[in-house]
C-alpha cells in the first residue's frame, strides 16, 4: 500500500538485525526526508519533553533533540 501511494518509509524496526550507531543513522534519515512522522509511547514522550528521571531514557532524550534540531 504505500509503495501503491509513493511514499518511501523507514522504520528502525525493519533494521534491528544490522549491527549500526542508531543516532547516526537516524540523523541520516532525518536530513534525507521531505516529511517526517514519528509514533511514540507515552513513556518516550514523557523522556523527550524531560519529565522522566534524569537516569531514565537517556538515549530517547538525545534522539528526541535530533528530531528538534532538523
Amino acid at each position: 500500500m504505500r509503495v501503491e501511494a509513493g511514499l518511501d518509509v523507514r522504520l528502525d524496526r525493519w533494521y534491528k538485525g544490522v549491527r549500526r550507531d542508531w543516532s547516526i543513522w537516524a540523523i541520516e534519515q532525518l536530513t534525507m526526508a521531505d516529511f517526517i512522522l514519528v509514533i511514540a509511547s507515552p513513556a518516550y514522550r514523557r523522556r523527550a519533553d524531560g519529565w522522566a528521571a534524569p537516569d531514565e531514557g537517556v538515549a530517547s532524550s538525545s534522539r528526541a533533540r535530533s528530531f528538534a534540531t532538523i
